[in-house]
């Protein structure tokens, strides 16, 4: 992910851990709003239900388009106080824990901050992430067809359950956007398992295929 700032997302630390995550997130060029009005998600980083004892639930949403996420960063923990949390995610066991995290704000940079070709609003990546949550993410570049990289993508067509948002970058011209469309129903036709996802595609420079499984727990 090149370096960005993130408008709409807002990380919250409650113990070392998560400060650690988020200074390197910050020397890695990625930092995010400290607005209280503005963010739609504000992702809330803990290691144990025990970090949570001192955050003061009731100030975090300002607005009620805001929406709080709970990311367990070590593993998952049980929770007293679920009522408070619309989302409440971790990771697969043995992942990369700062590479997810990471990876996750690409995502939500790309469904919440990038003016998209075909656009999904905030309501759509909510739908996908919002209750308890294991997510994974995967991500390809591509040169020239975009096939290349969504054959890599890995699903567990066990799990029905799944849902899916995937954001598709580098369309360079009107032409090139209708292709990678038709590459893309060809793809979900054959690959997809789930019933539910959503989509992005993206104009720019870089050429890359990202994609976000969430599987409820």
């Amino acid at each position: 992910m090149e370096e960005e700032f993130m408008w709409f997302v807002r990380l919250i630390s409650t113990d070392k851990e998560g400060e650690q995550i988020v200074e390197r997130l910050r020397l890695d060029g990625i930092s995010c709003s400290e607005d209280d009005d503005t963010p739609l998600l504000s992702i809330i980083l803990a290691s144990s239900e025990d970090s949570l004892k001192h955050l003061n639930m009731s100030s975090l949403r300002q607005n009620n388009r805001q929406k709080i996420v709970l990311l367990q960063i070590s593993g998952i923990f049980d929770i007293d106080e679920q009522h408070f949390f619309n989302a409440i995610l971790s990771f697969p066991q043995n992942d990369d824990v700062y590479s997810q995290i990471k990876s996750f704000l690409y995502c939500a940079y790309n469904f919440i901050d990038v003016h998209s070709i075909i656009s999904v609003d905030f309501r759509d990546f909510y739908s996908i992430i919002s209750g308890r949550k294991i997510i994974s993410m995967q991500q390809y570049v591509y040169t020239t067809d975009v096939e290349d990289a969504l054959s890599q993508l890995k699903y567990d067509k066990t799990n029905k359950q799944d849902k899916y948002i995937y954001a598709i970058r580098g369309a360079q011209s009107q032409e090139e956007e209708g292709k990678q469309l038709k590459t893309f129903d060809k793809h979900l036709s054959t690959e997809l398992c789930g019933e539910e996802f959503k989509f992005n595609i993206v104009a720019g420079e870089q050429r890359q295929v990202f994609l976000l499984t969430a599987t409820p727990y």
